[in-house]
């Protein structure tokens, strides 16, 4: 055990990607970041209706509701 650990770092400043790796990769990366916005605008949805809602939850929270609200300027 820990033979490997007295090995020298294997120098990787060389590698490049593949161009198919490489788009492969931006793709990957726009994917995890529209994940990450959608989840975001769910969750702030979330919070924005349980907040219209009241603090105990008295008023009925729909489309027509929020309309309402934001023509009233609440």
């Amino acid at each position: 055990m820990g033979q490997n650990l007295s090995m020298p770092p294997v120098d990787t400043s060389g590698v490049k990607l593949s161009p198919q790796d490489r788009n492969s990769q931006i793709i990957l990366g726009v994917t995890w970041l529209c994940c990450i916005y959608g989840i975001g605008m769910i969750f702030t949805a979330i919070k924005l209706m349980t907040r219209w809602a009241g603090p105990h939850g008295e008023k009925d929270v729909g489309f027509v509701s929020v309309l309402v609200d934001e023509q009233q300027g609440h």
